[in-house]
């Protein structure tokens, strides 16, 4: 069996990953700690998207990369602050839905 990686983001950024075939979870603000501390304990590999790293304790975030036991790795979400007018055409281009 390979390496389990796992990655807690939000709705979009997990879809994403998902079609890649990462296992994905999206952690409530209230149980965002648990679900960390969980995916940590269940995963070869912890992926984190950064608007959810930033809402943890940054000690525990800290601590959890040092130890590398999993490694884990902050990610940008998929979407950016303000996407390029063609994003959405580029996008149905490059998912062959669109020419």
């Amino acid at each position: 069996m390979g390496m389990r990686c796992i990655l807690l983001a939000d709705r979009v950024t997990a879809a994403a990953y998902h079609l890649a075939g990462v296992e994905v979870r999206q952690p409530g603000n209230e149980g965002l700690l648990a679900a960390f501390r969980q995916a940590r304990k269940d995963s070869g590999v912890l992926l984190l998207s950064r608007p959810l790293a930033m809402k943890l304790p940054n000690d525990e975030l800290t601590q959890a990369i040092r130890d590398a036991t999993p490694p884990v790795q902050v990610i940008s979400p998929v979407y950016l602050d303000r996407a390029s007018p063609d994003a959405a055409i580029r996008a149905r281009r490059a998912l062959g839905v669109s020419t």
